[in-house]
């Protein structure tokens, strides 16, 4: 099956961290530039939502349903981000490229759904992994939220893996394993502190109530959404 190209320049995230949502429609105008149309957060009590799990559906349906009626966008391509730190995902070195899931400590089952991806090599012979493994029941909550709310969704991503792509795409030199490795060792694996608030500030047209440098995770996630949706 080839995939189909995505002809539709409007983006939106809703990211879910612990204690809030964070909505975010972007467009991309040309090569250069993306404008951010609207962006708001909600923080949200543990009755809502606790580590990620959705205790109150409606409120969150609201909150979706508020966003995309307020703007007119129900047929605007949707994902769902989700912080996955520190609750479900932790960095693991191997001796080895190539490990089994086992090797990394990881087990899929009726309960749990593991991934991992090779992130950088360290100049001790050790591959560094970032790892994943989060209750079935957990991914359930959000696509029955995307299905109960006929959203046009593109995906459910961990927040971890989209700024890492953030971080590749946003970097003035060509993209370099070893460079990497040694970025990624200075910060601690925090993807975060890699990313150029100077580099995305010239590509994002910003209203001026929103602090690039106070919302940088968010923007750049949905920055990097919007402009891979372009790719088939």
């Amino acid at each position: 099956m080839w995939p189909i190209p995505t002809i539709e320049n409007n983006f939106i995230t809703f990211s879910f961290s612990i204690n809030t949502v964070t909505c975010c429609w972007m467009e991309q105008i040309n090569h250069n530039k993306t404008i951010v149309h609207a962006y708001e957060r909600h923080h949200l009590s543990s009755l809502t939502l606790h580590n990620l799990f959705i205790f109150n559906p409606t409120y969150i349906h609201r909150i979706i349903t508020n966003f995309l009626d307020q703007h007119n966008k129900h047929n605007a391509y949707v994902s769902f981000v989700l912080d996955l730190s520190p609750l479900y995902e932790r960095w693991v070195t191997s001796l080895s490229s190539t490990p089994t899931m086992a090797d990394l400590g990881l087990t899929n089952s009726s309960a749990f759904l593991s991934g991992y991806k090779l992130m950088y090599h360290h100049e001790k012979s050790n591959y560094v992994f970032y790892c994943y493994k989060i209750p079935r029941s957990l991914l359930l909550q959000y696509q029955l939220v995307i299905t109960s709310l006929r959203l046009n969704a593109l995906s459910i991503a961990t927040q971890t893996l989209v700024l890492f792509d953030a971080y590749t795409q946003l970097s003035n030199i060509p993209f370099r394993y070893s460079q990497c490795a040694l970025d990624m060792t200075r910060v601690n694996n925090n993807i975060t502190a890699l990313i150029s608030t100077e580099i995305l500030s010239e590509k994002l047209i910003i209203p001026s109530t929103i602090s690039l440098a106070k919302e940088l995770p968010y923007l750049a996630t949905t920055y990097t959404i919007t402009t891979k949706g372009h790719k088939p």
